[in-house]
Formats: structure tokens, sequence, C-alpha cells
């Protein structure tokens, strides 16, 4: 009878094992397609082709696009504005109609203290004057910029998460 009971455990256990392994590869396959997902992402490449090559529902893409990659935004010297994978960041007084925006320059003013210039001018006019913002930030400050999306656009407050020459990187 021992035995018999011996056997019945060691073959509940090994089923176990078995369970517990194939739960395991699940979880790590799908940890795999969410980590590729995410390098396609930052590569640039739809989220629709995402999907089909990760074998995750265009949704998960969505989501992974929302809320893993635009909470960081990077400004850096010579770019049109602030961006992040999804969105477009601008001075809130800055208006669109014909013009474009730059970062012109970061650079260090005081002991901890930064100044990001942004150039705003119009496209194709060559008589319009330039309008010029300055931030003068540290890290953890907030600004408040113009934030447009897929979804239009909003006011929202930028907190400074690091700051060097010619980059400044922000989470919202």
């Amino acid at each position: 009878m021992c035995r018999i009971v011996e056997n019945y455990a060691k073959e509940r256990a090994a089923e176990a094992k078995k369970i517990a392994l194939a739960e395991g590869l699940k979880h790590g396959v799908r940890k795999n397609a969410i980590a590729n997902a995410k390098n396609f992402l930052k590569e640039g490449d739809s989220p629709e082709k995402i999907a089909r090559c990760c074998s995750l529902s265009l949704a998960q893409v969505l989501a992974l696009t929302t809320f893993a990659f635009a909470e960081k935004v990077t400004f850096t010297t010579g770019d049109i504005a602030g961006s992040s994978l999804t969105d477009r960041f601008m001075p809130m007084d800055f208006s669109m109609l014909a013009s474009q925006c730059t970062v012109s320059a970061i650079k260090k003013v005081d002991k901890d203290i930064w100044c990001i210039k942004i150039t705003a001018s119009k496209q194709g006019g060559a008589s319009s004057i330039p309008i010029e913002y300055e931030y003068f930030v540290k890290k953890s400050d907030k600004i408040r910029m113009r934030r447009i999306s897929a979804q239009g656009m909003s006011e929202c407050e930028l907190t400074v998460e690091s700051l060097d020459w010619n980059r400044a990187e922000f989470s919202f």
C-alpha cells in the first residue's frame, strides 16, 4: 500500500512539474513578445505589423505605445520641438499655423539651472521675426506645454528628468 501511495505522489509531482514548466514557458513567450513589440515600436514599425509579427492583439500593441513610450519626452538641440514616440510638445501660446518650432539651445546657466530655448518661425516667411521661448529649469521642475497626440491637442505638465548639454529628458 505504501508503494502505491509513493508512486501516486511521484506521478502527481511529475504532473505538477510539467504544468509549472508549461505555465512558465507561456509566461516567458508572452514576456518576449512584449519586449519584441517594444523594440519594433522604437524602430518605428506600424502597430498592425507588430501585432501580426509578435502574436499580440492590436489593442495590446496600442496600449504598449500609449503607456510604455509616451511618458518620456526628449528635447535635443536642432530637433523640431520636443517629442516622444507618439506625441509632439510645444510652448502653450505657440500658434501652429504655418510655423515650425525648433529647440535652438540647451545650456547650463548656473550651478543647477539650465536654459532650454525654443525658437518658433513661420515657414517660408523670410521677413518674419522668430519668437523665442526660454525655460529656466533644474531637475524635477515642471513646465507647461501643449501636447499634440492622436487624441488631439491638450495642455500637459512635463517634469524635468535629466539635463545635459544639448539634451533634456522629461516625463509626463
